[in-house]
Protein backbone atom coordinates (compact mmCIF):
# COMPACT_ATOMS: atom_id res chain seq x y z
CA UNK A 1 0.00 0.00 0.00
CA UNK A 2 1.16 3.63 -1.06
CA UNK A 3 0.69 6.11 1.27
CA UNK A 4 0.26 10.16 0.17
CA UNK A 5 2.55 12.52 1.90
CA UNK A 6 0.58 14.73 3.77
CA UNK A 7 -0.34 18.37 2.70
CA UNK A 8 1.56 21.45 3.94
CA UNK A 9 -1.89 22.17 5.31
CA UNK A 10 -2.38 18.80 6.97
CA UNK A 11 1.44 18.61 8.08
CA UNK A 12 0.94 22.28 10.08
CA UNK A 13 -2.05 21.01 11.59
CA UNK A 14 -0.22 17.92 13.16
CA UNK A 15 2.79 20.23 14.03
CA UNK A 16 0.51 22.23 15.75
CA UNK A 17 -1.15 19.72 17.57
CA UNK A 18 1.60 18.29 19.00
CA UNK A 19 2.32 18.57 22.40
CA UNK A 20 4.56 21.79 24.02
CA UNK A 21 6.59 22.98 26.82
CA UNK A 22 4.46 25.85 27.14
CA UNK A 23 0.90 25.01 25.79
CA UNK A 24 -1.51 27.21 24.38
CA UNK A 25 -4.74 28.14 26.07
CA UNK A 26 -7.45 25.50 26.63
CA UNK A 27 -10.12 25.12 24.12
CA UNK A 28 -13.35 23.41 25.17
CA UNK A 29 -15.98 21.30 23.49
CA UNK A 30 -20.01 22.50 24.06
CA UNK A 31 -22.48 19.62 23.25
CA UNK A 32 -25.72 18.97 23.42
CA UNK A 33 -26.91 15.40 24.02
CA UNK A 34 -30.12 13.31 22.93
CA UNK A 35 -32.46 15.66 24.31
CA UNK A 36 -32.18 19.31 25.29
CA UNK A 37 -34.98 21.37 26.82
CA UNK A 38 -34.77 25.27 26.23
CA UNK A 39 -33.37 26.41 29.66
CA UNK A 40 -30.50 23.94 29.54
CA UNK A 41 -29.53 25.39 25.89
CA UNK A 42 -29.78 28.75 26.73
CA UNK A 43 -27.63 27.41 30.02
CA UNK A 44 -24.53 25.84 27.70
CA UNK A 45 -24.95 28.98 25.11
CA UNK A 46 -23.90 31.45 28.31
CA UNK A 47 -21.50 29.38 29.17
CA UNK A 48 -19.89 29.32 25.68
CA UNK A 49 -20.14 32.93 25.82
CA UNK A 50 -18.16 33.00 28.78
CA UNK A 51 -15.51 31.14 27.37
CA UNK A 52 -15.09 32.88 24.19
CA UNK A 53 -13.12 33.18 22.31
CA UNK A 54 -11.76 29.56 22.88
CA UNK A 55 -14.84 27.64 22.89
CA UNK A 56 -16.67 25.60 20.27
CA UNK A 57 -20.53 25.71 20.38
CA UNK A 58 -21.89 22.40 19.08
CA UNK A 59 -25.61 22.79 20.73
CA UNK A 60 -27.17 23.15 16.87
CA UNK A 61 -27.65 19.60 16.42
CA UNK A 62 -28.36 16.90 18.63
CA UNK A 63 -25.27 14.35 19.67
CA UNK A 64 -25.82 10.54 20.64
CA UNK A 65 -23.48 10.81 23.60
CA UNK A 66 -23.44 9.14 26.82
CA UNK A 67 -20.26 9.70 28.13
CA UNK A 68 -20.27 7.40 31.58
CA UNK A 69 -21.65 4.70 29.32
CA UNK A 70 -19.32 4.62 26.03
CA UNK A 71 -16.58 6.70 26.10
CA UNK A 72 -14.82 6.09 22.52
CA UNK A 73 -17.87 9.10 20.42
CA UNK A 74 -16.75 11.29 22.91
CA UNK A 75 -12.98 10.90 22.23
CA UNK A 76 -13.57 11.38 18.76
CA UNK A 77 -15.14 14.59 18.78
CA UNK A 78 -12.21 15.56 21.54
CA UNK A 79 -9.91 14.47 18.92
CA UNK A 80 -11.47 15.85 15.63
CA UNK A 81 -11.98 19.89 17.54
CA UNK A 82 -8.45 19.35 18.96
CA UNK A 83 -9.93 20.41 22.55
CA UNK A 84 -8.82 19.66 26.55
CA UNK A 85 -12.08 20.30 28.08
CA UNK A 86 -15.38 19.54 27.29
CA UNK A 87 -19.44 20.35 28.68
CA UNK A 88 -22.42 18.40 27.75
CA UNK A 89 -25.96 18.89 28.35
CA UNK A 90 -28.78 16.65 28.41
CA UNK A 91 -32.45 16.26 29.25
CA UNK A 92 -34.17 12.90 30.09
CA UNK A 93 -36.70 11.88 32.93
CA UNK A 94 -34.21 9.82 35.18
CA UNK A 95 -31.86 12.88 34.99
CA UNK A 96 -33.15 16.14 34.18
CA UNK A 97 -31.29 19.14 33.88
CA UNK A 98 -27.82 17.39 33.57
CA UNK A 99 -24.79 18.60 32.64
CA UNK A 100 -21.32 16.37 32.49
CA UNK A 101 -18.14 18.96 32.71
CA UNK A 102 -14.97 17.09 32.20
CA UNK A 103 -11.49 17.70 30.82
CA UNK A 104 -8.64 15.46 28.69
CA UNK A 105 -5.26 14.38 28.56
CA UNK A 106 -3.78 13.43 25.24
CA UNK A 107 -7.22 12.81 23.87
CA UNK A 108 -8.26 10.57 26.53
CA UNK A 109 -11.05 11.45 28.88
CA UNK A 110 -9.45 12.44 32.37
CA UNK A 111 -11.87 13.59 34.96
CA UNK A 112 -15.35 14.00 34.45
CA UNK A 113 -18.22 15.27 37.03
CA UNK A 114 -22.35 15.08 36.32
CA UNK A 115 -24.34 17.78 37.54
CA UNK A 116 -28.02 18.49 38.12
CA UNK A 117 -28.96 22.24 37.58
CA UNK A 118 -32.06 23.78 39.80
CA UNK A 119 -32.95 27.38 40.15
CA UNK A 120 -31.46 28.26 37.18
CA UNK A 121 -31.10 32.15 36.12
CA UNK A 122 -30.54 33.16 32.41
CA UNK A 123 -27.53 35.42 31.55
CA UNK A 124 -28.33 39.23 31.37
CA UNK A 125 -27.83 41.49 28.49
CA UNK A 126 -25.58 43.13 30.47
CA UNK A 127 -23.44 40.35 30.15
CA UNK A 128 -22.41 40.74 26.08
CA UNK A 129 -20.13 43.85 27.69
CA UNK A 130 -17.73 40.94 29.09
CA UNK A 131 -16.45 40.18 25.65
CA UNK A 132 -13.81 42.40 25.69
CA UNK A 133 -10.08 41.53 24.80
CA UNK A 134 -8.71 40.95 27.98
CA UNK A 135 -11.33 40.82 30.26
CA UNK A 136 -10.80 38.28 32.94
CA UNK A 137 -12.89 36.61 35.82
CA UNK A 138 -11.83 36.57 39.06
CA UNK A 139 -12.74 33.23 40.50
CA UNK A 140 -14.13 32.62 44.18
CA UNK A 141 -14.22 29.06 46.29
CA UNK A 142 -16.03 29.71 49.49
CA UNK A 143 -16.46 26.58 51.76
CA UNK A 144 -14.11 24.38 54.19
CA UNK A 145 -15.12 21.50 51.55
CA UNK A 146 -12.69 22.80 48.97
CA UNK A 147 -9.75 22.68 51.65
CA UNK A 148 -10.56 19.64 53.27
CA UNK A 149 -12.43 17.35 51.14
CA UNK A 150 -10.30 15.50 48.00
CA UNK A 151 -12.99 15.21 45.78
CA UNK A 152 -13.69 19.01 46.39
CA UNK A 153 -9.93 19.89 46.05
CA UNK A 154 -10.09 18.26 42.05
CA UNK A 155 -13.50 19.71 41.61
CA UNK A 156 -11.67 23.16 42.30
CA UNK A 157 -9.07 22.40 40.07
CA UNK A 158 -11.45 21.52 37.33
CA UNK A 159 -13.42 24.30 37.65
CA UNK A 160 -9.98 26.54 37.62
CA UNK A 161 -9.31 25.01 33.94
CA UNK A 162 -12.80 25.90 32.54
CA UNK A 163 -13.01 29.26 33.39
CA UNK A 164 -9.70 30.71 33.79
CA UNK A 165 -8.68 30.07 29.78
CA UNK A 166 -5.28 32.16 29.44
CA UNK A 167 -2.21 32.25 31.68
CA UNK A 168 -1.06 35.91 31.57
CA UNK A 169 1.86 36.56 34.16
CA UNK A 170 0.44 40.32 34.35
CA UNK A 171 -3.41 41.37 35.29
CA UNK A 172 -4.30 44.75 35.20
CA UNK A 173 -7.08 45.57 37.37
CA UNK A 174 -9.44 47.21 35.26
CA UNK A 175 -9.78 43.80 33.12
CA UNK A 176 -10.99 41.90 36.23
CA UNK A 177 -14.44 43.23 35.22
CA UNK A 178 -16.95 40.02 36.49
CA UNK A 179 -16.45 37.20 39.32
CA UNK A 180 -17.31 33.77 39.51
CA UNK A 181 -18.57 32.78 42.80
CA UNK A 182 -18.58 29.16 43.95
CA UNK A 183 -19.61 27.80 47.00
CA UNK A 184 -20.24 24.62 48.90
CA UNK A 185 -23.79 24.50 49.98
CA UNK A 186 -22.50 20.44 51.78
CA UNK A 187 -21.35 17.45 50.80
CA UNK A 188 -22.92 17.46 47.48
CA UNK A 189 -24.77 20.62 46.34
CA UNK A 190 -23.18 23.95 44.81
CA UNK A 191 -24.10 26.91 44.53
CA UNK A 192 -22.83 28.78 41.05
CA UNK A 193 -22.56 32.42 40.69
CA UNK A 194 -21.78 35.17 38.01
CA UNK A 195 -21.40 38.85 39.47
CA UNK A 196 -20.44 42.02 37.32
CA UNK A 197 -17.76 44.50 39.38
CA UNK A 198 -19.22 48.50 39.30
CA UNK A 199 -16.59 50.74 40.18
CA UNK A 200 -18.17 53.82 41.54
CA UNK A 201 -17.09 57.30 43.18
CA UNK A 202 -16.96 57.56 46.77
CA UNK A 203 -14.65 60.51 46.88
CA UNK A 204 -11.32 59.18 47.57
CA UNK A 205 -8.60 57.42 45.52
CA UNK A 206 -10.14 54.20 45.89
CA UNK A 207 -13.22 54.25 44.40
CA UNK A 208 -16.17 51.69 45.80
CA UNK A 209 -17.29 48.21 44.53
CA UNK A 210 -20.29 47.03 44.13
CA UNK A 211 -20.98 43.49 42.70
CA UNK A 212 -24.20 43.27 40.45
CA UNK A 213 -25.74 39.24 39.91
CA UNK A 214 -26.10 38.96 35.95
CA UNK A 215 -26.03 35.51 35.41
CA UNK A 216 -26.20 32.45 35.03
CA UNK A 217 -26.74 31.44 38.37
CA UNK A 218 -27.81 28.02 39.52
CA UNK A 219 -27.65 25.09 41.71
CA UNK A 220 -25.01 22.14 41.05
CA UNK A 221 -26.17 18.81 42.78
CA UNK A 222 -23.16 16.32 42.11
CA UNK A 223 -24.48 12.89 40.71
CA UNK A 224 -21.76 10.95 38.90
CA UNK A 225 -18.47 11.43 38.81
CA UNK A 226 -15.18 9.77 37.19
CA UNK A 227 -11.61 10.52 38.31
CA UNK A 228 -8.74 9.81 36.72
CA UNK A 229 -6.25 6.73 37.72
CA UNK A 230 -3.11 7.58 39.29
CA UNK A 231 -0.84 6.94 36.21
CA UNK A 232 -2.99 8.98 34.08
CA UNK A 233 -3.03 11.29 36.47
CA UNK A 234 0.89 11.32 37.35
CA UNK A 235 1.63 11.28 32.99
CA UNK A 236 -0.79 14.43 33.04
CA UNK A 237 0.87 16.76 36.00
CA UNK A 238 4.28 15.87 34.56
CA UNK A 239 7.05 18.82 34.22
CA UNK A 240 9.07 18.79 31.21
CA UNK A 241 13.14 18.47 31.70
CA UNK A 242 13.13 22.40 30.52
CA UNK A 243 11.12 23.71 33.10
CA UNK A 244 12.72 21.36 35.64
CA UNK A 245 16.26 23.17 34.61
CA UNK A 246 15.32 26.47 34.34
CA UNK A 247 13.50 25.77 38.34
CA UNK A 248 16.51 24.26 39.39
CA UNK A 249 18.10 28.03 38.76
CA UNK A 250 16.27 29.48 41.38
CA UNK A 251 17.26 27.64 44.14
CA UNK A 252 16.61 29.16 48.17
CA UNK A 253 13.88 31.46 46.18
CA UNK A 254 10.53 31.21 48.31
CA UNK A 255 7.37 33.56 48.78
CA UNK A 256 6.17 35.06 51.84
CA UNK A 257 2.62 34.85 53.80
CA UNK A 258 1.78 38.28 51.49
CA UNK A 259 3.45 36.69 48.38
CA UNK A 260 6.28 38.85 47.59
CA UNK A 261 9.13 36.80 46.64
CA UNK A 262 12.43 36.67 48.71
CA UNK A 263 15.17 34.80 48.82
CA UNK A 264 18.57 33.79 50.59
CA UNK A 265 22.10 34.57 49.60
CA UNK A 266 25.25 32.65 50.73
CA UNK A 267 28.25 34.35 50.34
CA UNK A 268 31.83 32.66 50.58
CA UNK A 269 34.52 34.36 53.22
CA UNK A 270 36.03 36.99 51.08
CA UNK A 271 40.07 37.71 51.37
CA UNK A 272 39.69 41.53 52.67
CA UNK A 273 43.16 42.21 51.03
CA UNK A 274 41.69 41.52 47.63
CA UNK A 275 38.85 44.35 48.13
CA UNK A 276 39.48 47.40 45.76
CA UNK A 277 39.10 49.54 48.75
CA UNK A 278 41.45 52.61 48.92
CA UNK A 279 44.37 52.21 50.27
CA UNK A 280 46.60 54.41 52.27
CA UNK A 281 50.02 54.84 52.25
CA UNK A 282 50.95 53.62 56.14
CA UNK A 283 48.63 50.59 54.97
CA UNK A 284 50.54 49.60 51.74
CA UNK A 285 52.86 46.44 52.48
CA UNK A 286 56.12 48.10 51.86
CA UNK A 287 55.47 50.94 53.73
CA UNK A 288 54.80 48.57 56.36
CA UNK A 289 57.61 47.04 56.99
CA UNK A 290 60.16 49.87 56.60
CA UNK A 291 58.05 51.32 59.76
CA UNK A 292 58.73 48.60 61.37
CA UNK A 293 62.31 48.44 60.65
CA UNK A 294 62.44 52.26 61.75
CA UNK A 295 60.55 51.73 65.10
CA UNK A 296 63.13 48.71 66.12
CA UNK A 297 65.72 50.96 65.22
CA UNK A 298 64.95 53.72 67.33
CA UNK A 299 64.37 51.22 70.14
CA UNK A 300 67.74 50.10 69.73
CA UNK A 301 68.78 53.80 69.45
CA UNK A 302 67.13 54.56 72.63
CA UNK A 303 68.07 51.25 74.92
CA UNK A 304 71.48 52.27 73.66
CA UNK A 305 71.13 56.27 74.26
CA UNK A 306 69.63 55.22 77.89
CA UNK A 307 73.51 53.18 78.76
CA UNK A 308 75.36 55.63 77.71
CA UNK A 309 73.25 58.26 80.53
CA UNK A 310 73.67 55.81 82.60
CA UNK A 311 77.24 55.21 82.76
CA UNK A 312 78.04 58.91 82.50
CA UNK A 313 76.28 60.25 85.31
CA UNK A 314 77.95 57.65 87.67
CA UNK A 315 81.48 59.03 86.72
CA UNK A 316 79.89 62.51 87.15
CA UNK A 317 79.47 61.78 90.65
CA UNK A 318 82.50 60.82 91.99
CA UNK A 319 84.75 63.73 90.44
CA UNK A 320 82.28 65.90 92.04
CA UNK A 321 83.00 64.33 95.61
CA UNK A 322 86.31 64.23 95.12
CA UNK A 323 86.43 68.61 93.92
CA UNK A 324 84.23 68.77 97.41
CA UNK A 325 86.78 67.08 99.59
CA UNK A 326 89.79 69.26 98.18
CA UNK A 327 87.65 72.88 98.82
CA UNK A 328 86.93 71.72 102.57
CA UNK A 329 90.68 71.30 102.85
CA UNK A 330 91.59 74.73 101.51
CA UNK A 331 89.56 76.07 103.18
CA UNK A 332 90.76 74.88 106.63
CA UNK A 333 93.90 75.54 105.58
CA UNK A 334 93.20 78.91 104.86
CA UNK A 335 91.06 80.06 108.06
CA UNK A 336 93.94 78.71 110.03
CA UNK A 337 96.60 80.71 108.35
CA UNK A 338 94.41 83.66 108.22
CA UNK A 339 93.76 83.39 112.48
CA UNK A 340 97.43 84.60 113.21
CA UNK A 341 97.21 87.10 110.94
CA UNK A 342 94.39 88.72 112.61
CA UNK A 343 96.57 88.37 115.76
CA UNK A 344 99.35 89.82 114.99
CA UNK A 345 97.36 92.79 113.89
CA UNK A 346 95.44 93.22 116.92
CA UNK A 347 98.89 93.33 118.33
Amino acid sequence: MIRKKAKRKATKLLEERKPKVIEDPKKSLILSGRKVNKELKTLLQDLHRLRSPFSINFTQQLHDLLPFEEIQPLEKYVKSEDTSLFLIGSHTKKRPNNIVLGRCFDHQILDMVEFGVSDLKQMESKASLLNVFGSKPCIIFKGDEFKNNPEFESLRSLFIDFFRMEDTPEVNLLGLDHVISITSLDNNTLAFNHYKINFEKSGQKTPHVELVDIGPSMKLQIRRKRWASDDMKKNAMKIPDVLKKSKERLKNVFRDELGNIQAKIHVKQQDISTIGTKRYKAMRKGVAEETEKKVDMMEQLNKFLHGKRKYKAGTDGSSSSGENGDAASNGASSSATSEPSKKKVKK
